[in-house]
């Protein structure tokens, strides 16, 4: 005669699976703080990068040209508009070739000329970008 199971120990019951989920909700309470700041600290690092760059190429030009580049179009808090964007990296690209580019701008950052000392913007080279 054939026997029949009436309780298969297939699966895991539902105290080892709370226990699991508890373990592992332990495991991100404490993973979290360390890890949420990785974002804000690499966008900060990007626009360090791009900060150096641009002005990298700036002084170069200047090396090569004799001259700065003209300041590019901003709107009047210093912000560089796209055409003024668009502009100086034509001029930045006809000297120092193509390694002035954007296309390696993530996170959208923002270019600004860096104001003088007494907080007015300059108008006239020599000019610094500042990443935002």
């Amino acid at each position: 005669m054939k026997k029949i199971c009436l309780h298969s120990k297939k699966g895991f019951t539902l105290l080892e699976l709370i226990t699991v989920l508890a373990i592992l909700s332990v495991m991100v309470l404490f993973a979290y703080p360390r890890l949420s700041g990785y974002r804000e600290r690499a966008i900060k690092m990007e626009a360090d990068r791009i900060q150096k760059v641009v002005n990298k190429a700036i002084r170069q030009y200047y090396a090569l040209k004799g001259s700065y580049p003209g300041i590019p179009e901003h709107d009047g808090d210093g912000r560089i508009t796209e055409d003024g964007l668009r502009d100086l990296e034509e001029k930045l690209s006809k000297v120092l070739g193509s390694g002035f580019q954007r296309h390696f701008w993530k996170y959208g950052h923002e270019l600004h000329i860096m104001k003088m000392p007494d907080g007015t913007l300059p108008d006239k080279p020599p000019f610094s970008i500042e990443v935002r």
